[in-house]
């Protein structure tokens, strides 16, 4: 009620009335700092904060949406959240990762851009082979295991647990070679060949054994007869 009075005090009023603020929609507000790094093979998780004033009046949803998602990550239009667990092939940075968020009313709103950066984390060698365990007296024997790593260029030391004493083994490529001979008859157990790389990640074959089989050697005669017989 709007009301006037002059001097004299004699007052009159406009008829009552009512004034309604009506909504206007307000955009959500996003924050939260993505972590910009991740190692190879850990999991990363982020999930920003996210308000609306209108929330509380008007039930107002939120939908979220991701520019240049990493290949390795999820995404959750829902809650925002961006989740994964990069392997070494993802190895990298990925750059201008944008986090949107848009109300009912679509009014959208974003996170700065920011990169995220897989860094290494050493894998260990593979090992691998089938090692014979049997080799004849007298005959060659010859090993060498197959080496993988998916860190390239990462440097391989070899090592051998009860090398046979018949044979002779490279650090450099893990070969075993050797030509036992008749006192090398027998068996050697529990031969171990392993491997380790540049950060020291050692792996190993399992456990084997060689036996080396006799082979019939001839007799050896000897002795000098006389030519000579007295009568």
């Amino acid at each position: 009620v709007i009301s006037v009075a002059d001097a004299a005090n004699a007052t009159v009023s406009l008829t009552a009335f009512t004034i309604t603020v009506s909504n206007t929609n307000d955009a959500p507000v996003i924050t939260g700092t993505p972590a910009t790094t991740v190692a190879e093979d850990a999991t990363y998780s982020f999930i920003p904060t996210v308000t609306d004033v209108d929330t509380g009046d008007t039930g107002d949803t939120q939908i979220f949406s991701i520019t240049n998602k990493p290949s390795w990550a999820a995404f959750n239009t829902t809650t925002g959240a961006l989740t994964g667990t990069p392997v070494q092939a993802d190895i990298g940075a990925t750059s201008g990762i944008v986090i949107s968020v848009a109300d009912a009313a679509n009014a959208t709103v974003s996170l700065t851009a920011f990169t995220i950066t897989v860094s290494n984390t050493n894998d260990a060698p593979v090992i691998t082979g089938t090692p014979a365990t049997t080799v004849a007296e007298d005959a060659a024997y010859s090993f060498i295991p197959t080496v993988s790593d998916v860190d390239t260029g990462d440097t391989q030391i070899f090592s051998i647990t009860n090398k046979p004493s018949w044979a002779t083994f490279s650090t450099s490529a893990g070969g075993l070679t050797g030509t036992p001979t008749n006192v090398d008859v027998g068996t050697t157990s529990g031969i171990v060949i392993s491997v380790a790389d540049a950060a020291n990640a050692t792996v190993s074959l399992t456990a084997f054994t060689i036996t080396v089989s006799n082979t019939n050697d001839a007799p050896v005669i000897s002795g000098t007869p006389a030519t000579k017989a007295v009568e």
